[in-house]
């Protein structure tokens, strides 16, 4: 009995209020019913002594509703209302002296409203009541009941004076200590908890690490030995079945990323980390990420960029890229033909500040006008019919995700939707911007001219406009024939044609071609048979990734199908370290074609003793090995005798893509930072930033 009285005003499941609410009404009762017998005692007449007594039971009374309501704020302003404005005034009026008893009860007055109610309306009640009680002891002092009395009476109003002085210390001080201790108990419970998310989310961040180690370090083995099959002399069946083996792990990494950089668990532990990012990149990633999710499917991706944004924003780019991905990828949930646009434009609100503004629109099944309040309710999904919901999968967390970043960003959502039309979601937020750099810049006049050939009329208006965007002046043929004495008739610096057309005038391409670099526009499920000169763009072919083809400016996402030039440096050597053997024999094959010598090693203690004994200007260095990983085998080359090593460029070699992966690498003291797979592009950057000059030699 006595356990469960307990367990219900002090339990674990009672709240933190409620328990400091409880336990100095517990100790209040013991003091009022202590003070009932002083009020027996002291003051004469039977009013105030039947006050007290109604005072106690309104006590138990209060503390007994408020755990039954669940709220504390009003029956504590109801007791101190009374025991303040109509108890202790009239014991004060009634008992008749000016200092003395009375007044030291004050103070406990005043101490109940102040510890119980910790918001504005304490404070509000605490200076009332203060103010309240100046004005009483003034009157009381001008109309006095009875004179003050001298021996007798006047000892014992000090004695009751002494003793309302100890009752009043002994029950405040009790109360104070007790919502202390209840206060010290919920901040320990708290930094166990604290602790106890710390730990869970360590291990979340470990497994992440491991799982993309896992992941990549295979990968990387198939994306180099494809690779390296590309530089074989194979025929056109087999080089095709290469490059759909190259596409399927680019789709595979693509979604890998999207896994493990995206966790849908943390809503509710959104936390804001701010820095400048390179807005290019981010759309990079997210783009060819939504063409991985759109293909084999009928749904077209446009991307809208206006001139006006920066490329350079200060925020926190992981939040920023969860918001573009939840909204395509809700888009692409729901829109199974016809066309998802993508617009980022900028509206300027300072010298230093810009509003980001985000348009996704979608062809999809669209929202009924009274589901619209439900969008961004967590683990609640609209549902528009059996039919259009079929196949769609998800937790229901991707809007109420941006909802939440967006509230910790300064910005907002907005969603129109005409049922069976689409929808178009929209989020605006606030970001820092360097605008010296803008994300989209002009080509300068002269230097391009394009002959464009697409697929049908809506994706040749598309590329026209980019390109007009970016002031490059081009012509469309309006069939094969124009297009072939466009060719010889006039020059180009660049050809634009959509796959199809490519296959068309295959023939003719092959032995006409002369200067003109051809960019293919293709799907990212088709294979890419363009092997004897220019690039690929997989669609779609966004003002970004146009403009990178029409400078040679370095993408990752517009691969190049061969190098004009290239180089050579056969005076270096370089130290490969990785514990996996295939992925050091596909290094030796990357690097092979550089004609470079080529030192490998299985741990970073093998690393150690290879650089005792040999000559080494480039280590390429694998993170997670057995014994002593990269940073440890990095700390130990730092440390040696020979000043050569301790200057020697390491660049981490890593299947670790997990955010805050480089920033990490780079602050333990790498030279620079590669992922696994390696690509050709970021292999041959690092080869000519760090190897001397002298060692690079250029063909042709």
């Amino acid at each position: 009995m006595i356990q469960q009285i307990y367990d219900r005003f002090f339990g674990d499941q009672v709240s933190n209020d409620r328990r400091v609410f409880n336990s100095i009404h517990v100790i209040s009762i013991i003091g009022l019913i202590f003070t009932t017998f002083l009020v027996y005692i002291y003051i004469p007449g039977r009013i105030v002594l039947y006050s007290s007594v109604g005072i106690v039971l309104l006590c138990m009374l209060t503390l007994v509703e408020a755990n039954r309501i669940d709220n504390t704020k009003i029956p504590v302003i109801i007791m101190s209302s009374v025991f303040n404005y109509i108890f202790l005034p009239l014991a004060y009026l009634s008992y008749g002296r000016v200092v003395c008893v009375i007044p030291v009860y004050f103070i406990f007055g005043l101490l109940y409203c102040a510890l119980l109610l910790s918001d504005k309306w304490g404070l509000i009640l605490t200076i009332v009541q203060t103010v309240f009680y100046i004005a009483l002891i003034i009157y009381g002092s001008s109309v006095q009941a009875s004179p003050l009395l001298e021996g007798q009476e006047l000892l014992k109003d000090y004695t009751g004076a002494y003793v309302a002085v100890v009752v009043s210390g002994f029950v405040g001080g009790i109360a104070v200590r007790n919502r202390i201790i209840i206060q010290e108990k919920e901040r320990i419970r708290a930094d166990q908890l604290h602790e106890m998310i710390m730990k869970d989310y360590i291990t979340k961040d470990i497994f992440l690490v491991n799982m993309s180690h896992e992941i990549r370090t295979p990968m990387n083995a198939i994306v180099g030995t494809v690779n390296l099959l590309l530089e074989q002399n194979v025929n056109d069946r087999v080089r095709d079945g290469i490059y759909n083996i190259l596409n399927s792990c680019n789709a595979l990494l693509s979604i890998t990323n999207e896994l493990l950089d995206t966790s849908k668990t943390d809503i509710q532990q959104v936390t804001v980390n701010t820095g400048r990012y390179d807005l290019k990149e981010l759309l990079l990633e997210i783009i060819n990420m939504i063409n991985v999710r759109l293909m084999g499917s009928e749904v077209d991706l446009y991307v809208e960029i206006s001139d006006k944004v920066p490329r350079y924003l200060y925020g926190d780019a992981s939040k920023i890229r969860q918001l573009f991905i939840n909204l395509l990828n809700n888009a692409v949930k729901y829109t199974r033909t016809g066309r998802i646009d993508l617009k980022i434009s900028t509206k300027v609100k300072s010298n230093e500040e810009v509003l980001l503004c985000v348009d996704v629109k979608d062809t999809g099944i669209g929202i009924k006008e009274e589901n619209l309040p439900k969008l961004f309710r967590a683990y609640e999904r609209v549902q528009e019919g059996e039919k259009a919901q079929r196949g769609v999968e998800g937790t229901g967390l991707g809007l109420a995700i941006c909802q939440e970043i967006l509230n910790k960003l300064g910005g907002e959502i907005r969603v129109k939707s005409e049922y069976h039309v689409g929808s178009t979601f929209s989020f605006f937020v606030p970001q820092k911007a360097d605008m010296e750099t803008m994300l989209v810049e002009e080509i300068k006049a002269g230097e391009q001219r394009v002959l464009l050939y697409e697929k049908d009329e809506e994706a040749q208006e598309y590329l026209q406009q980019i390109l007009e965007q970016l002031k490059v002046p081009y012509y469309c043929p309006e069939d094969t024939k124009d297009f072939e004495e466009n060719l010889l008739s006039r020059q180009y610096s660049h050809l634009f044609l959509a796959y199809e057309r490519y296959m068309e005038n295959i023939k003719f391409l092959d032995t006409m071609i002369r200067n003109e670099k051809l960019v293919m526009i293709t799907d990212i499920s088709h294979s890419a048979p363009l092997y004897k000169y220019g690039c690929v763009i997989n669609r779609p072919a966004h003002v970004l990734n146009a403009r990178s083809a029409l400078t040679n400016e370095s993408n990752n996402y517009v691969h190049e199908i061969i190098r004009k030039g290239g180089f050579t440096c056969p005076d270096a050597t370089i130290l490969v370290v990785d514990d996996n053997l295939t992925n050091l024999t596909v290094a030796q094959g990357l690097l092979k074609k550089y004609e470079a010598t080529i030192l490998t090693a299985l741990s970073g203690m093998e690393c150690l003793n290879i650089l005792e004994n040999s000559h080494v200007d480039m280590i390429f260095l694998d993170y997670m090995m057995p014994e002593m990983n990269g940073i440890d085998t990095l700390i130990k080359i730092r440390e040696m005798d020979d000043p050569q090593n301790s200057m020697v460029p390491v660049v981490a070699l890593t299947a670790n893509v997990v955010n805050g992966a480089k920033e990490m690498f780079m602050e333990a003291g790498f030279d620079d930072y590669i992922s696994k797979p390696v690509q050709i592009d970021r292999l041959e950057r690092t080869l000519k930033t760090f190897l001397p000059r002298e060692m690079i030699i250029a063909k042709n």
